[in-house]
């Protein structure tokens, strides 16, 4: 029955891979021992020793999700043309192999 709960529990918490070399001087992992003390809930609050941790919530101004609309748009763009190329120059040298494509006459 705890197998089944944790196998349930990881599915709807996937496990997440720190990134130690970021951490601030004084900060260090916790050791084995220390892992029970640790937990996560569904909607990624965290708790240590039952309680939870007390995390502040970033809250974006006009201009910074103005930048971050024109980022992404900028990303999906290239994304697009990154898929169009690919497209074209798989057709091109499916012509030319004689495989399924939409070749000129």
């Amino acid at each position: 029955m705890a197998d089944e709960d944790e196998r349930h529990g990881m599915e709807e918490v996937p496990l997440r891979r720190p990134a130690v070399n970021d951490w601030p001087k004084g900060v260090r992992k916790i050791g084995i021992d220390e892992l029970d003390c640790l937990g996560i809930d569904k909607h990624g609050g965290f708790y240590w020793q039952g309680k939870q941790v007390n995390v502040k919530r970033i809250v974006l101004t006009f201009g910074q999700k103005m930048y971050a609309l024109v980022g992404i748009t900028a990303a999906a763009l290239v994304a697009m043309s990154a898929i169009v190329q690919g497209v074209v120059t798989y057709n091109q040298w499916a012509c030319t192999v004689h495989w399924v494509a939409i070749c000129p006459r």
